[in-house]
């Protein structure tokens, strides 16, 4: 196996294991049985639980921002700023144990994940530019701060993404889902 392919093997398993059990119950061992690797083999490819973590974070960010970057296409900003949205949504359906370990770990209080370096910046920066170009041709408010948006779009989505992941397909709250996209988007529209 590649060493590219190792360290994607481990930290697939360790999405998995992260997402069942949180960070901090799991332990190195349990990564390299689910990964069917031996635990030296994890510490040859990261030097500790740490780095694994952030190479989860790393991994799934890049891949959203593939998919963002490869579905955002020419046209009016709102449709450009939609096409994130439900790209960002997409992503979190389909990487739903990524999603997880995003909401369970990096928004813990008082941690150190709080003070790394954030890694969804050139996500925020693409939709401030597209919103800032939607305030210019008068699509969007401007009352709003353009800095904003790239990150309430990523949390409405992965917000979203998770209400609808836990509620069964006859729950009512299910309908908030389909209606939160609209209501963002209606809202910062220019009268």
């Amino acid at each position: 196996m590649e060493k590219r392919d190792t360290k994607l093997a481990i930290i697939n398993a360790a999405v998995e294991i992260f997402a069942r059990k949180g960070f901090e119950r799991t332990t190195v061992d349990e990564v390299a049985a689910q990964a069917k690797l031996a635990k030296g083999t994890i510490f040859y490819n990261f030097k500790s639980k740490d780095d694994i973590f952030f190479a989860i974070i790393e991994e799934g960010t890049r891949k959203f921002s593939e998919l963002v970057s490869h579905r955002i296409s020419n046209g009016r900003a709102i449709d450009r700023l939609e096409q994130a949205y439900d790209a960002a949504f997409e992503f979190f359906q389909k990487h739903n144990d990524f999603c997880t370990i995003l909401v369970s770990e990096l928004w813990r209080v008082r941690t150190r994940w709080n003070y790394e370096p954030h890694l969804l910046d050139a996500y925020k920066q693409h939709l401030e530019e597209i919103f800032l170009e939607g305030q210019q041709n008068g699509e969007f408010r401007r009352d709003i701060d353009s800095k904003d948006i790239g990150l309430l779009v990523f949390f409405i989505a992965a917000v979203n993404s998770l209400s609808k992941t836990l509620s069964d397909d006859n729950d009512p709250e299910k309908k908030l889902f389909k209606h939160a996209k609209l209501i963002f988007l209606k809202g910062i529209m220019a009268d």
